[in-house]
């Protein structure tokens, strides 16, 4: 009989333990900061009206912005794409928070400077410069600095990028 009591005793503190170690865990994964997913998912791809699909893949073309504006947050944005054919470097650029503005590339190599502006865009569920068509006939080969700035309502953005023309 005694027996029997202390194995009742032991099956109910386990399953307590059980139930405190189950419970702790969903509190801790409730209240604990959640990581953003970097997989291929939906949320990363974009598509533009000419129906190019763009997947920001590049970790380091994510959203940077270094200058901090007297009126409002910075413009917040993203290098969705550089890409190159034989004739020409394009560039793409998705813009957060806004729907309206100017965007201004500067390419810089040694002393030469090629400088691109182009519109804002709004679409149906982001906006975006409207491209950066850049001939390979303006370009040096080599490692260049691009620099963009976006200007909305008193409020700019930054952001900036080297990479190698071919």
């Amino acid at each position: 009989m005694k027996k029997q009591k202390f194995v009742r005793y032991v099956f109910i503190a386990v399953i307590i333990g059980i139930l405190l170690l189950i419970g702790a865990f969903f509190v801790f994964k409730r209240y604990s900061i959640p990581q953003k997913n970097t997989s291929n998912s939906e949320e990363n791809k974009k598509i533009l009206p000419d129906g190019t699909s763009i997947e920001n893949k590049d970790s380091q073309a994510k959203t940077m912005t270094t200058n901090q504006n007297p009126v409002g947050n910075p413009i917040t944005m993203t290098i969705s794409q550089i890409s190159q054919n034989p004739s020409q470097v394009i560039v793409r650029v998705l813009v957060d928070e806004v729907n309206s503005g100017n965007c201004s590339l500067s390419l810089k190599k040694d002393s030469v400077t090629v400088l691109k502006n182009a519109a804002m865009v709004a679409g149906p569920s982001y906006n975006y410069c409207d491209g950066f068509i850049i001939s390979k006939s303006e370009l040096q080969k080599g490692e260049w600095k691009l620099s963009l700035q976006v200007k909305s309502n008193g409020r700019e953005g930054n952001i900036e990028k080297v990479f190698s023309v071919e």
